[in-house]
């Protein structure tokens, strides 16, 4: 029984190894060259073209399966141990046993699929998908509790509220047609441009796997949004750097091609 239980541990730890190499593998992939060798007939390619999809929600979900599995790996193996050994034999047995774990189910499978964008996102394109979709169901359902709870329903009323009370909407089309007086007429305007002494300026830096971009603009937060996906990069290998801005008076607060 002892055995038994060492050689589940033991297979659940090499499952999640292989699920955190084959995710950090797909989330460096591009999601266009997915496309394009799905487009030639990979069918594993296909699959993670769709995963990328939505790129935000595959961390989330894999954690939510990663950490599942996990306690079912130490469950079995603590158990397992404790028949065997007992007192400070067991405690230095259970302690590197826990550095083990960090190793070999996350450490290195993330070191080897950071390594290797696409290869693993791949190979292990059909058990990614279905982890993602597991993950993804459970954090949904989670979620779902969350939005029926009574008070936020309660603090999204009393939010309303507060807008109504600053705010009046009325009917325009009725406005219109009561108005004493009505006139059509053709407007030009001249066309302007917002002219700070710094103008907009833009220089970016790749080391291969981060890419860090300093930036002239009102809204680093809005670019580090946008730029992912533009760039079709993960958002955490995208760092923005604004100094102090030289004027801009709302002209820095789009992305622009700098």
């Amino acid at each position: 029984m002892i055995a038994f239980a060492l050689s589940v541990s033991t297979l659940l730890v090499l499952l999640i190894a292989v699920i955190r190499a084959a995710g950090a593998s797909l989330v460096r992939t591009p999601q266009a060259e997915a496309l394009r060798d799905a487009a030639e007939g990979n069918r594993k390619a296909g699959i993670v073209a769709e995963l990328l999809e939505e790129r935000s929600r595959i961390q989330p979900a894999l954690a939510t399966v990663v950490t599942g599995l996990l306690l079912l790996a130490v469950i079995p193996a603590t158990w397992a141990f404790a028949r065997l050994f007992a007192g400070w034999v067991l405690f230095a047995i259970l302690s590197v046993l826990v550095i083990v774990l960090v190793a070999a189910s996350d450490l290195i499978p993330r070191t080897i699929g950071r390594s290797r964008p696409k290869t693993l996102a791949y190979r292990f394109a059909r058990p990614l998908a279905a982890a993602v979709h597991v993950g993804d169901a459970a954090n949904d359902l989670v979620f779902d509790e969350e939005a029926d709870d009574p008070v936020d329903d309660e603090s999204d009323l009393d939010e309303r509220e507060m807008i109504s009370s600053v705010l009046e909407f009325g009917d325009t089309i009725e406005a219109i047609e009561n108005s004493e007086y009505q006139r059509e007429d053709t407007f030009y305007y001249a066309g302007s441009t917002h002219v700070p002494m710094e103008t907009h300026s833009t220089v970016a830096d790749y080391d291969g796997d981060r890419l860090t971009i300093h930036v002239s603009h009102q809204a680093p937060y809005y670019l580090k949004l946008i730029l992912p996906k533009v760039l079709d990069i993960p958002a955490q290998d995208l760092r923005v750097v604004v100094p102090y801005v030289g004027g801009g008076f709302g002209g820095k607060l789009d992305p622009f091609p700098d």
